[in-house]
Parts: C-alpha cells; sequence; structure tokens
C-alpha cells in the first residue's frame, strides 16, 4: 500500500517523489514509457544548477538520485484513474 501515487516519470514526477520521499511518505511512481523529452533532448541548457548537460545524462542524474532514496518505479500506466471518494481537503 502507498500513501501516494505519481503518473510519469519525467522530471516533475520525479521532483515530487523526491520530495514525498523526504518526507517519509510512501510513494509510487507510474512511468509507463520511460522516454522523455528529457531524454531525447542533445542538450538541455541553463536547467537549475546545470548550465549544459546532454540530456540522457541529466536523465540518469534524475535516475540516481531517485535510487538513493529507494523509490519505486513501476512500467505501468493507467489508461483511467477513476475516483471513487473525494481526498480529504478537496472540495
Amino acid at each position: 500500500m502507498y500513501d501516494l501515487i505519481i503518473i510519469g516519470a519525467g522530471p516533475a514526477g520525479l521532483s515530487a517523489a523526491i520530495y514525498a520521499a523526504r518526507k517519509k511518505i510512501k510513494v509510487l511512481v507510474l512511468a509507463g514509457n520511460t522516454a522523455s523529452q528529457t531524454t531525447e533532448a542533445h542538450q538541455v541548457e541553463n536547467y537549475l544548477g546545470i548550465f549544459s548537460l546532454p540530456g540522457t545524462e541529466l536523465a540518469e542524474k534524475f535516475q540516481e538520485h531517485v535510487k538513493k532514496l529507494n523509490i519505486k518505479i513501476n512500467a505501468l500506466m493507467p489508461t483511467a484513474v477513476p475516483f471513487s471518494y473525494i481526498p480529504v481537503g478537496a472540495s
């Protein structure tokens, strides 16, 4: 059982997973197709803390960070997300 399931393993999804894991939230990332715009980019420039880096190297750094925090990544991608209840705090 997971406290949080994140759909997508791009920079935003992995960043969310890292912050959740640091707060001791049990998180699962559903990756689907692991190729993202980051891995397909010849060169990524002006990314926070990095002047210039090939997209594949940046994606490797993302993966290293996720592995250090033992975040579970599953290759499945949902086709629909049924919400059977309204989460606490939602209106």
